[in-house]
C-alpha cells in the first residue's frame, strides 16, 4: 500500500513532458525587463517583445543566441533549471560572463578573477570541493588526506587565515581559527564560484590579504525541477544527494539533502613495510533550503537556510604501525547558516540587504591523550550575527558608484579560549569612472575605493586601493594596487595558555598587473591570461615559543611575489578543448623573529614555487572525456629550509569520461574517473599520505 501511494504522489513528476520552457531576459543592471530581444536557436527566432520567450524543450542543453539592441550578444546553454537570463548593457567597455546564477558584481580592482560555474558534469567528477580549486592557478591546498580530512585552501601563498572564504557573500571562516575547511562546503549546493585572487576589501571583512573565494548557491527557479546523484569509489567512500525545485503560488523554492561517508582504505608506507591507515573514516551530512518571492517587478526577498554536519576521524600524523594503532581522535561538527536577503532593481542600479545569523560548534576528543589522567575533550561553540547593505548607482553611462556598509557580533564559548565577544563593522565605496575612445570597443577605467574597518576594542583600518584598466575589442592591460588586512582570530587573543590580548591586525599591501587577450579565427578560439603579482604583509601573527608556553606576536613581515598564466584554447565550438595553467610564486620571510634568527630570507614551509595545470577535453555526441596532468614542486616543511626537511615534488594523471542518455522529459548520466593513474605515492603535508590509485562511479537522474 506505502509503495502504491509514493508511486501516486510521485506520478505527476515522472510523467511530466512539458513541451515548453518559459524565459525571462532581463537588464543584468537593474532586472527590467528588455523589450525586442530575440533568441536564435539553430535555425528557428524566438522573439521576446515583453522580456518573455517561450521555446520548446527540445532546445533545452542545446546552445541559443540573445541579441538585443544596446546588449552585448549572449550565447548560452540553456537548462530546465534556466528561467531567466541576463544581458549586460554595450555602454560598459568590460564584457563580463554572466549566467542566471551569477550576476555581474563589483568585488574590489581589477586583478587575475576567475568566475567558475559548476556544471552537472564537474559534480559527477568530484566528490569535494578541493579536487574542483586545485586545478585552477594561484590556488594550493593544505591536505591532512582524502576525502572527509581537512582541506585548508591559500591564495598567492598566503596561509589559510588570510584568504577569506564566503557562502553567498557572507563570510564564513571559522571565528576561533580564522581559516576555514572546504570540505565543509558540499560541491552539490554551489552553482558558482568567484575565484578573487589578491584581496577584495569590498567584499568582506578580514582576511582576504591572499584573496577570496565566494560560493553562491542555485536561485531557486520558477518551474518543477530535480536531480538525483550517487558516487562511489575503491576506496570504499560514498556520496548521494537529492535536489528538488518546487515552486507554489509564487514562491520559488529549492530543497537540496545530501550525504558523503566512507572509510578511505588506503596504505601508506613505512619503509618497506605497507600499512593500511586507520581512523580516516568519516560521515557527513548537508542540507540546502532557499526560497525567493518576487515582491515586485524590480524586487524580491530571499531565505537560505545551509545545515552542515560531520563526524569524522583527526588523525596525528602518519609514522609507522605502532603509531596507527593509537590514531583515535575524532572530531565532531554542526555549522549553520541562515540569511534573509532583500534585493530591489533601481532604474540605474540596484540596492541589496542581507541579514544573517551563523553558528559553528565542534567537539575534539583524544582518549589517547591524557591531561591530569582525563582524557582530551574540548567543546567550541561560536556565533555571529552580521547585516551587509550595498548599493549600486550609475549616476552616468560612464560613472558607477557602489556604496555599502558591514556590521556583526561575534562571540565563542570554548573550553581553550573563554567566553569573549566583539563587534566590528565598515563602511565602503568605490567609482568606477569610464573613460571611452572615440573608436568602438576601446577605453580606460579608473577605480578607486576606500573601506574603513572598525573593531573593538577601539581599532580601526583604513583600506584605500586604486585601478587603471585599458579595453580593447579582445581584451584588457590593468594594473592595481589594494590594501587589506586580518584580524586576529579569537583563539590568537584569548586561548590559554597563550593568548595575546594586544595583538594588532595584521596589514597587507598589493600590487597586480597583467592582461587578458581572446583571439578568435574560424574553428578556433583562444583566451590568454597573465598576470604578476607582488604581496607585502607587515604584523604577520606567528606562535613563538616562550619560556613556559608559545605565544603569538605581531613579529613577522613576509613577501609574496608571483606570475600566473592561462591558456585555453577551443576548436569547433568547444568540441576539443586545450587549457594550460601555470603558477610561480615565492614566499619569503623578510624579518628575524628573533635574536640570532638566521631565517631571514627563507621561504615559508608548505609553498610549492611551481605549480602547473594540464588538460585535454573532448566532446564527442553525447560523450565527455578529459585526460589531465597536475604537476606541484618540492615543499620545505620547515622555516629552516634544510635539504632534509622537505616533501619531494610530484604529479598525478587523472582520466573522466562521462555519457549523457535523455529518457524522454528526463535524463540520465554516467560517469567513470581514475584518480592518480600511475599510482604516484606524495603528501601534502609530512606525515599525511594522499590515496594512491582509485576509480569511481557517479550516476545522475535529473528531468530535463
Amino acid at each position: 500500500m506505502k509503495q502504491l501511494l509514493l508511486l501516486f504522489i510521485l506520478a505527476p513528476v515522472l510523467t511530466a513532458a512539458p513541451t515548453a520552457h518559459d524565459i525571462k531576459i532581463l537588464d543584468a543592471w537593474d532586472n527590467s525587463p528588455i523589450g525586442g530581444a530575440m533568441l536564435l536557436a539553430g535555425d528557428t527566432l524566438y522573439s521576446a517583445p515583453d522580456g518573455r520567450a517561450r521555446i520548446p524543450t527540445k532546445w533545452l542543453n542545446q546552445k541559443v543566441t540573445i541579441r538585443a539592441g544596446g546588449y552585448y550578444t549572449r550565447t548560452a546553454r540553456i537548462t530546465a533549471a534556466d528561467s531567466t537570463l541576463l544581458l549586460q548593457p554595450d555602454w560598459y567597455t568590460e564584457p563580463i560572463t554572466i549566467s542566471a546564477a551569477a550576476r555581474p558584481d563589483d568585488n574590489g580592482m581589477p586583478a587575475h578573477n576567475s568566475n567558475i560555474k559548476v556544471s552537472e558534469s564537474q559534480r559527477l567528477q568530484f566528490n569535494q570541493m578541493v579536487e574542483l580549486l586545485k586545478r585552477r592557478s594561484g590556488i594550493h591546498f593544505k591536505s591532512l588526506g582524502g576525502e572527509g580530512q581537512l582541506q585548508s585552501v591559500s591564495l598567492r601563498g598566503m596561509s589559510a587565515e588570510q584568504t577569506q572564504v564566503l557562502y553567498d557573500d557572507i563570510p564564513i571562516n571559522n571565528l576561533q581559527l580564522g581559516m576555514l575547511d572546504l570540505g565543509y562546503v558540499p560541491l552539490g549546493g554551489v552553482d558558482v564560484i568567484d575565484v578573487l585572487r589578491g584581496g577584495s576589501p569590498l567584499l568582506g571583512s578580514s582576511g582576504s590579504i591572499g584573496g577570496a573565494l565566494n560560493f553562491k548557491p542555485r536561485p531557486p527557479g520558477d518551474s518543477l525541477a530535480y536531480a538525483v546523484r550517487f558516487q562511489a569509489n575503491s576506496l570504499q567512500n560514498r556520496q548521494t544527494e537529492v535536489w528538488l525545485q518546487s515552486p507554489i503560488l509564487g514562491l520559488k523554492q529549492s530543497l537540496r539533502i545530501g550525504r558523503h561517508w566512507g572509510d578511505n582504505r588506503y596504505n601508506a608506507t613505512a619503509g618497506d613495510e605497507s600499512v593500511p591507515l586507520k581512523n580516516r573514516d568519516f560521515n557527513r551530512y548537508s542540507l540546502q533550503w532557499q526560497a525567493r518571492y518576487n515582491l515586485s517587478p524590480t524586487g524580491r526577498i530571499g531565505l537560505l537556510v545551509n545545515n552542515f554536519r560531520s563526524r569524522a576521524g583527526a588523525p596525528r600524523a602518519f609514522i609507522n604501525r605502532s603509531t596507527e594503532a593509537s590514531n583515535q581522535a575524532r572530531l565532531s561538527v554542526n555549522n549553520t547558516l541562515l540569511a534573509l536577503k532583500y534585493h530591489q532593481g533601481l532604474t540605474r542600479g540596484h540596492f541589496s540587504a542581507r541579514l544573517y545569523n551563523r553558528n559553528e560548534w565542534s567537539g575534539y576528543y583524544d582518549p589517547a591523550l591524557l591531561i591530569n589522567n582525563t582524557p582530551l575533550r574540548g567543546r567550541h561553540f561560536n556565533s555571529e550575527q552580521g547585516v551587509i547593505l550595498r548599493w549600486r548607482y550609475l549616476t552616468k553611462r560612464q560613472i558607477l558608484l557602489t556604496s555599502g556598509a558591514d556590521a556583526r557580533y561575534q562571540a565563542i564559548r570554548s573550553s581553550g579560549a573563554g567566553k569573549h565577544s566583539r563587534f566590528s563593522g565598515a563602511l565602503y565605496a568605490s567609482l568606477d569612472k569610464e573613460w571611452p575612445a572615440r573608436t568602438a570597443g576601446y577605453g580606460w577605467h579608473t577605480q578607486l575605493s576606500l573601506r574603513q574597518e572598525f573593531l573593538s576594542p577601539a581599532q580601526s583600518v583604513t583600506l584605500p586601493s586604486a585601478g587603471l584598466q585599458w579595453h580593447f575589442p579582445s581584451g584588457r592591460f590593468y594594473l592595481s594596487y589594494t590594501r587589506n588586512f586580518r584580524a586576529p582570530s579569537f583563539n590568537a587573543l584569548y586561548w590559554q595558555p597563550g593568548g595575546n590580548k594586544n595583538l594588532r591586525p595584521e596589514a597587507a599591501n598589493g600590487f597586480e598587473g597583467g592582461f587578458d587577450y581572446t583571439f578568435r579565427s574560424g574553428i578556433i578560439s583562444s583566451r590568454q591570461t597573465v598576470a604578476l603579482y607582488q604581496n607585502r604583509v607587515r604584523d604577520q601573527i606567528v606562535w613563538l615559543p616562550g619560556e613556559t608556553y608559545w605565544q603569538p606576536q605581531n613579529i613577522r613581515d613576509v613577501q609574496s611575489r608571483g606570475l600566473e598564466m592561462e591558456n585555453t584554447t577551443e576548436l569547433w565550438r568547444g568540441a576539443l578543448r586545450l587549457t594550460n595553467r601555470l603558477t610561480l610564486n615565492r614566499t619569503i620571510k623578510l624579518s628575524a623573529d628573533r635574536e640570532g634568527d638566521n631565517t631571514t630570507g627563507n621561504i615559508l614551509p608548505y609553498r610549492p614555487q611551481l605549480l602547473f595545470y594540464s588538460a585535454i577535453h573532448l566532446r564527442p555526441g553525447s560523450w565527455t572525456l578529459r585526460g589531465e596532468y597536475r604537476y606541484s614542486s618540492f615543499v620545505y616543511t620547515g622555516i629552516e629550509n634544510s635539504n632534509r626537511d622537505f616533501l619531494p615534488s610530484y604529479a598525478v594523471v587523472n582520466l573522466f569520461a562521462a555519457f549523457a542518455m535523455p529518457l524522454g522529459a528526463h535524463g540520465m548520466d554516467l560517469s567513470l574517473k581514475i584518480y592518480n593513474l600511475f599510482n604516484v605515492e606524495y603528501e601534502a603535508i609530512k606525515g599525511y599520505p594522499q590515496p594512491t590509485r582509485y576509480a569511481g562511479l557517479g550516476l545522475a537522474i535529473h528531468l530535463n
